[in-house]
This record gives C-alpha cells, sequence and structure tokens, in this order.
C-alpha cells in the first residue's frame, strides 16, 4: 500500500508493511556463556541462540554482556538485523536488544554488531 499526503515535500512514496509473527515456546538458560558452549564444543548452538529474533527470555550477546543501567533488566526483544524482512542496520550481522526496567516505568534499546 503506498501512502501520498499534501504535506510530503516532492509527493514522496511511503509504503506501509504488515508481517504475520508465528510464534515458537521455548526454554532460555537463565544465562548464556559463550565460553561454556566452546568449551562444550558446542559453537553453533550457541551462534543460534544470538542470531534469532525473540520477544522474552534471555538475552545472547553477540560481544559480551551489555544491558541499559544499573539495576535489574528484563528482555523484551532480540532483534537479528540478518533475519528482519526490513532492513536495519546495527552494524556488520549485528543484533538490537529492547530492555524493560524491572519497575516497568524505562526501556532502552540496545545493539551489538
Amino acid at each position: 500500500m503506498a501512502i501520498i499526503t499534501d504535506d510530503m515535500p516532492h509527493q514522496e512514496e511511503h509504503y506501509l508493511t504488515e508481517y504475520e509473527v508465528i510464534l515458537h515456546p521455548d526454554e532460555d538458560p537463565d544465562y548464556l556463556d559463550e565460553e561454556e558452549y566452546r568449551q562444550r564444543g558446542d559453537w553453533k548452538s550457541f551462534l543460534s541462540k544470538v542470531y534469532e529474533s525473540k520477544i522474552g527470555g534471555t538475552p545472547a550477546f553477540l560481544q559480551y554482556p551489555e544491558y541499559p543501567d544499573a539495576g535489574k533488566w528484563v528482555l523484551i526483544a532480540q532483534l537479528a538485523s540478518t533475519l528482519l524482512p526490513n532492513e536495519l542496520n546495527f552494524g556488520d550481522s549485528g543484533v538490537g536488544y529492547v530492555f524493560l526496567s524491572e519497575s516497568g516505568e524505562r526501556a532502552k534499546f540496545l545493539w551489538q554488531g
């Protein structure tokens, strides 16, 4: 669907896109330790957790554990840029992380690439 309005300069076209989300229940460990996966020889399994988009669960950090601020934060969503239907640039094959503070009053978005 294209939307063109009178207030847009040069009558640019903007497209609305709608996607279906298919949810698959899964369980995450409390913490994903890269070194532990390496020692077990299960590196591919770790990478599959890092390069996935998901709602909730345990963040699988691409580089190192990085939370927004002091305090407890809950992962709301993890977005693997290589798996999204639209182009997002989180760096070289980056991953975005959406966090919510424990109080529910603040949200933060971080990315690693």
